[in-house]
């Protein structure tokens, strides 16, 4: 595990949730926090078990503590839930990283009424739902920090991903307002 300089993890004692990450960035980060001492819930679609399953066994072969859960972020009580799932696996929780997300390549003329609320509710309404439970927790203990994965979409808005564009544009005031209103509670809110 990577160190602070009094020889413990630096992250020895923190609890992270990361939603989607199972794979690709999710697990990336997943496996970078449990390298660092963190305990982690790794989280993904059912569908996305085994993948789930690696980053569990990775982190805790690193010699921290990790533990899967799986569901989909477009569920509001699943979303609920897994705030409470990392409290009661790990007794406490310190970080929570957005990154699920899903794109879809489409103009106005092409995207459906269905795949476009498909991209909101998990890219910017899941964020929001998780993001409430996690201050829930982090308030009582006056420290946090949460961290949302944007996409330069959200400053470009590319004309053939309008859905993913406006969502992650969202995410980024969100995460603003979020971080203007959480600073006196000691939780950071910032965006990647």
């Amino acid at each position: 595990m990577d160190q602070a300089s009094d020889g413990k993890p630096q992250l020895a004692g923190k609890v992270a949730i990361v939603t989607g990450s199972t794979q690709g960035i999710g697990g990336g980060i997943a496996l970078k926090l449990g390298a660092h001492g963190a305990q982690v819930l790794v989280h993904g679609r059912e569908s996305q078990r085994a993948g789930g399953e690696k980053i569990v066994r990775a982190i805790e072969a690193a010699g921290s503590q990790a533990t899967l859960v799986t569901g989909d972020v477009r569920d509001e009580g699943h979303c609920r839930e897994l705030v409470r799932k990392a409290v009661d696996a790990f007794g406490r929780l310190d970080i929570l990283v957005n990154n699920a997300g899903v794109v879809h390549r489409g103009t106005i003329e092409d995207t459906s009424r269905e795949v476009y609320d498909e991209i909101l509710e998990t890219n910017l309404r899941a964020p929001f739902i998780i993001s409430q439970e996690a201050v829930r927790v982090m308030k009582e203990r006056r420290s946090g920090c949460i961290v949302n994965i944007g996409s330069v979409n959200a400053h470009c808005g590319l004309k053939k991903v309008l859905a993913y564009s406006a969502a992650k544009g969202g995410l980024m005031t969100f995460t603003i307002n979020l971080a203007n209103y959480l600073t006196k509670y000691r939780i950071r809110v910032n965006q990647i």
